[in-house]
Order: C-alpha cells, then structure tokens, then sequence
C-alpha cells in the first residue's frame, strides 16, 4: 500500500512509503514516516520503501498534438549530426521543453535514429563467395552512409553510435565464415571495411562541405566595380569591393571568371573512392594469402 507521509522537517519534501507488515498485523496508515518503526524492531517487523515524487510523478497537461514520430521524422531531416532539440522544436512549432512528452533526451533521439538509418543495411543475402561478399559489404554500407549526410561524422565522433553498426555487421561476419573464411578472420574483415568505408565516407563529406562554403564565399564577394555590398544586414558597415582583386585571385579566373581548382572536384572525390578499393583489394589480397598459407 502506498501513503503519503509529510516530513516532520520544513524544509524536507513529502515523501511516498510502501507500508509491508508483517503477517498477523494490522496496518495503521495515519502513522507519520517518523513514527514509523526501523526495519525488524516491534511487532510488526515493518519493511518499509521510500519512493521520491519526480519518481512516481505522472506526466500532465492536455496530450501534445505531435508525437515520438514526428519528432525522429525531423530529426532525420535536419540530419543527424546537425539537429538540436531546438531546431526540432522550432519545426514542430513547439517549445522545446514539450519535446520532453514524448522523448527523454536528444541522446534518445539520436539512438532512435540510428537504429532507423541501420534498418537500411540489409546483409541477408550476401553473395556465397568470401571476397564477393567483402566487397558487396562494402558497397552497402556505403550507401547507406551516403543516403544519410552526417552519419559518418557521428560514427567517429561520438562514443558507442557506432554500436547498432556493429551489431548490424554480424550478418557480414556469418556469410564470411560461410564463404569460408575463419571466425576470426571474418570479424577482422568485417571490422577493417566497416572502418574504411567510414573514414572515407567523412573525408568525401568534408571535401562536399568545402567545396560548397567556398562557392557560396565567391558568390557573395565577387561583383564588378566598387560600389558597396550591403546585402549583409548584420554587418557593423557595408562591405566595399577593397580587396575583391585578392578574392578573385583566391577563387576566380581573371580572364573567364570561373572557379579555380582550389575546393576539391569531383575529380578528388573520385579518387577517394578508388583509393578506398585499393584498399578493399589489399584486405581481400591478404586473406587469400592467409588462405593459402
């Protein structure tokens, strides 16, 4: 039975007791907490538990007009290394303590939505042979990461994100040894390309993201003539054309005006994707040594 007992000291909280005599006693429920027996002395050999009130305390108020749903929808959106409990809550058009009705932290929100990005590595139906399967692994998982801006990041940023992933691999692992690969060496396998394929997922993402700032840097500074640019409202004074022959020099040609290698190309990105297979071949190259040996 639980009841409701104030504190004989003012500055001390109600609390709830769980009142459990013992057999053949009778349970007086107007006794205060203080006047409650310790534990094993009396009669009644009282057991008693105390419980705090933001324990048992029930949420309250009218039900929120968004949902656990719609709150991982937007996170997933914003991207899951940019959306802040904030910037959900100012989609859903909500105070951000809301949110609280329906999840218990942005940690909540961020498992959540890792366990929805790693539904989409499906490694049930890898092919039979041992190397095929390493690198139809490889290409999965890339996919992923590439259907998912940011994901990459998070994996190597924040400790114990990467656990979903890992646990996800194990079907990778089961078609290794199936192939014909040792346990050991099919964990190895599935440990060295799932880290690959991570790493260079966030370099290309960091290259995309340079490439874009620096376009968006050129748009901005680079104008004919000299008159102000006052297009920055924020901006303690406007912003002249002093100095634009050093931002053409940085991002333009001075004869055609077009962007300059200086963010990396497709080209580069491209090479780190190939780079990434040369590395895949030398793990799959390893292994059939180890096959052979």
């Amino acid at each position: 039975m639980l009841q409701r007992y104030p504190s004989s000291e003012s500055d001390t909280p109600a609390v709830l007791v769980r009142l459990i005599p013992s057999t053949g006693c009778s349970l007086n429920t107007k006794r205060s907490a203080d006047e409650l027996p310790p534990r094993g002395r009396g009669k009644c050999g009282w057991s008693t538990a105390i419980y705090s009130m933001t324990t048992l305390r029930k949420k309250t108020g009218p039900k929120p007009g968004f949902s656990r749903e719609d709150v991982i929808r937007v996170a997933l959106d914003i991207g899951i290394a940019d959306f802040t409990l904030a910037r959900i809550a100012k989609r859903l058009n909500v105070r951000t303590p809301a949110l609280y009705r329906v999840i218990t932290s942005r940690d909540d929100v961020l498992q959540e939505c890792l366990e929805r990005m790693v539904d989409d590595l499906d490694l049930d139906d890898l092919p039979p042979a041992w190397d095929e399967a390493i690198r139809e692994f490889a290409k999965r998982l890339w996919n992923v990461m590439a259907k998912y801006p940011g994901l990459a990041r998070v994996l190597q940023a924040i400790p114990g994100t990467g656990r979903p992933f890992s646990q996800r691999s194990m079907g990778a692992v089961r078609a290794l040894v199936d192939g014909g690969l040792s346990r050991e060496d099919a964990m190895l396998a599935a440990d060295l390309i799932g880290n690959t394929v991570i790493f260079t997922r966030g370099v290309v993402e960091a290259m995309e993201a340079r490439q874009a700032l620096e376009e968006e840097e050129a748009a901005v500074y680079v104008v004919e003539g000299t008159e102000p640019l006052d297009d920055d409202p924020d901006a303690d004074e406007p912003r002249t054309t002093a100095g634009i022959d050093v931002m053409r020099a940085r991002y333009l040609d001075p004869d055609g005006g077009t962007l300059l290698g200086t963010a990396p190309d497709v080209d580069q990105i491209d090479a780190q994707l190939e780079w990434m297979d040369r590395k895949i071949d030398l793990v799959i190259d390893g292994l059939w040594g180890r096959q052979n040996s």
